[in-house]
């Protein structure tokens, strides 16, 4: 058993002996490595040409002189202008005086009012008698209502109370006679109680016949009814 024991003693001493040198001789060739080093060189330039530039010398066309160019053309001869005949005015035809704004009753004075505007009731006509054109010298008057004689409208108590106002413009259709075939309202005032008041008024009234050529003729005409309170 002794014996034994010292025998792989010994092997393993020598196994361990032979491992110590390969590492010894691996580390000796390591430590032998060469070393490379490199250094960059610049190449030499070549000698660099100095050109001359080349200058053209400029070339000298010489040219002639044109002949001088007569001129030929004639003067244009200008006819005198006759001036353009001046006519006379003709004179407008007198516009027959407006009848003076009849005196409007009123309901409540210290509360409200209602009148008719006879300057907006000149707005344009429409003719029934559409066949004949009408021409510059042909005169046409409007239908005038007569004021002084027609009931003015009546401020509904209710429109006063709830503080309505307004103006009514009505389209009346007022035929040879002088009196309403037709009416409308054109504009409302916002109110129908007004308006209704504005309508039931005017049915009623009686107007100057409108005139064409000096007779009597059918047409529109547009009457403004406001109410207002004061």
């Amino acid at each position: 058993m002794l014996l034994a024991a010292l025998l792989a003693l010994g092997i393993h001493a020598f196994i361990l002996s032979m491992e110590v040198g390969w590492i010894k001789k691996k580390s000796h060739c390591r430590s032998k490595a060469r070393v490379i080093t490199m250094t960059l060189a610049s190449l030499p330039q070549p000698d660099l040409l100095q050109l001359k530039p080349v200058v053209k010398k400029p070339v000298i066309k010489e040219t002639k002189p044109l002949p001088a160019v007569k001129n030929t053309a004639k003067p244009e001869k200008k006819n005198p202008t006759k001036a353009p005949p001046v006519s006379a005015p003709s004179q407008k035809p007198k516009s027959s005086p407006e009848p003076n704004q009849a005196n409007i009753m009123e309901k409540d004075e210290s509360l409200s009012s209602v009148s008719t505007e006879d300057g907006l009731s000149k707005s344009v006509s429409k003719s029934i008698d559409t066949g004949e054109s009408l021409s510059t010298a042909h005169v046409v008057r409007e239908a005038i209502p007569l004021y002084r004689i027609n009931p003015p409208p009546q401020y509904p108590a209710s429109a006063i109370s709830r503080g309505y106002q307004g103006t009514v413009l009505l389209e009346v259709l007022v035929d040879k006679n002088g009196k309403v075939s037709d009416l409308r309202v054109f504009k409302s005032s916002g109110y129908p109680v007004l308006d209704k008041k504005a309508l039931a008024a005017v049915k009623d009234w009686l107007f100057k016949p409108g005139m064409k050529e000096n007779k009597t003729v059918a047409m529109w005409v547009r009457i403004p009814i406001r109410f207002q309170l004061k």
